[in-house]
C-alpha cells in the first residue's frame, strides 16, 4: 500500500484486520485523511468499530430498492 494521497475514499465493513498492511495503521488518523463510507442494510448490524471511525454509513432498505438512487447521489455529494 502507498499513502493516504492516491485514495479518494474507503469503504470499510469494521474489522480492523482489513487494513492490515496499510501504511496508516491508526484508523482514527486515516479517517481524517481519507473519506471512509460503510455501506449497510437498514435492518442489519455493523461492526462497532465503524463508530469509532470518522465514517458515513450509508444505509439501503431491502424492501425500497427504488431509493438505491438517493444512496448514490449521498455518496457522491458526501465525497465532493
Amino acid at each position: 500500500m502507498t499513502t493516504g494521497e492516491e485514495y479518494a475514499a474507503v469503504f470499510v465493513q469494521g474489522p480492523q484486520y482489513q487494513f492490515r498492511g496499510w501504511p496508516q495503521q491508526d484508523m482514527v488518523t486515516l479517517f481524517l485523511q481519507v473519506k471512509g463510507f460503510a455501506l449497510k442494510y437498514h435492518d442489519a448490524p455493523f461492526d462497532p468499530n465503524i463508530k469509532k471511525w470518522n465514517v458515513k454509513i450509508l444505509e439501503v432498505n431491502r424492501h425500497q430498492r427504488h431509493m438505491d438512487k438517493t444512496i448514490y447521489n449521498e455518496f457522491w455529494t458526501e465525497l465532493e
